[in-house]
């Protein structure tokens, strides 16, 4: 609940699949559930993003100047980040051109 909660300040909530690199889903979690008691309770739109390709993309058509991005997680989706500085890199040279 406190989690959902907490998601549901962002302006735009992107989750990814659930995995565990070193632990038991001990609590019985899923991303869907997650995503559900944030649409229901909080009236937020979440979208669920199932490869690191796809929330790159979708942050790159949603991001404008003065947006702070976060990216939070479990080992490789610090990925995310370089992705993204990348890909606005490209859009923002493809618009200069």
């Amino acid at each position: 609940d406190a989690f959902a909660e907490a998601l549901a300040q962002a302006d735009e909530i992107i989750l990814t699949p659930i995995y565990s690199d070193r632990e038991k889903n001990l609590w019985n979690v899923h991303i869907d559930d997650l995503a559900e008691a944030v649409r229901n309770r909080y009236e937020k739109s979440v979208c669920i993003c199932e490869s690191f390709d796809e929330i790159v993309q979708l942050l790159t058509e949603k991001t404008q100047a003065g947006d702070f991005v976060l990216v939070a997680g479990s080992q490789t989706v610090t990925a995310v980040a370089p992705m993204l500085v990348q890909s606005l890199q490209n859009q923002y040279e493809k618009v200069g051109s």
